[in-house]
């Protein structure tokens, strides 16, 4: 039987406050997480890298210049993947 704890909105607000601050204290969001990626690997062995979904939006084209191949245009441009550096084990957060 699973047990739920039901937390007020202050414990659940300090418990993210808490979880985030701890999460970002030596965060550097500007280095790539290369020591995990790196040692991230598939069930053969080979190593896989960082997933990475990629998405663009052509929100507007202002001018197609088929004889030079220039285009000019603003998109909207979307990557999404996951940083292991910014994952916490569940049972040790627990209150």
């Amino acid at each position: 039987m699973t047990r739920h704890r039901h937390l007020q909105s202050s414990q659940t607000s300090e418990t993210d406050d808490k979880l985030r601050s701890d999460l970002l204290a030596n965060y550097d969001r500007g280095s790539f997480p290369f020591q995990a990626i790196w040692n991230t690997t598939s069930i053969n062995g080979t190593r896989t890298g960082l997933p990475i979904a990629v998405g663009i939006n052509f929100h507007r084209i202002f001018a197609v210049d088929i004889i030079n191949s220039v285009a000019e245009l603003t998109v909207w441009f979307r990557q999404q993947w996951v940083d292991p550096r910014l994952t916490w084990n569940v049972e040790s957060r627990r209150l």
